[in-house]
């Protein structure tokens, strides 16, 4: 019985090593871009404003340029103060437009309590061609 529960959890990581996507594909699609959503604002927060540029999707930046980016955002967020708590209050599917059409689009919501006052962060993330998501539009009210 020992050998087997240390035999089995061995086959198991190394099934799971040797099969590189298996775990990202097994995360729920709105879970994915939550995450990505939350590393981004992230970003945001400790102030590293060029590098959440460039984690933006395609369709972000070819809208956006990095220089008008961190001037606009570098005047907004530092209003707000540090950080305390986010909390998501939707995801929600998006049909995408005719400049986005046949890419996922998800709008999310978070309530995000900062030093200064409490805000909505609004969120729009993009499926690039990489399948990964990414952050398509940002607003903080």
């Amino acid at each position: 019985m020992l050998k087997l529960r240390i035999i089995l959890p061995l086959l198991l990581s190394c099934w799971l090593l040797g099969l590189p996507g298996l775990a990202e594909d097994a995360i729920p699609e709105e879970k994915q871009a939550t995450l990505a959503a939350l590393s981004f604002l992230e970003q945001i927060d400790r102030s590293e404003y060029e590098q959440s540029w460039e984690s933006c999707s395609q369709f972000f930046q070819a809208k956006t340029e990095r220089d008008q980016w961190v001037q606009e955002i570098n005047h907004l967020r530092p209003q707000y103060g540090e950080n305390q708590q986010r909390q998501l209050q939707l995801v929600k599917p998006v049909e995408g437009s005719a400049e986005t059409v046949q890419r996922p689009l998800l709008f999310l919501i978070f309530r995000s309590t900062f030093a200064s006052k409490t805000a909505i962060e609004m969120v729009t993330m993009v499926k690039d061609p990489d399948q990964l998501w990414r952050v398509g539009g940002y607003s903080l009210q």
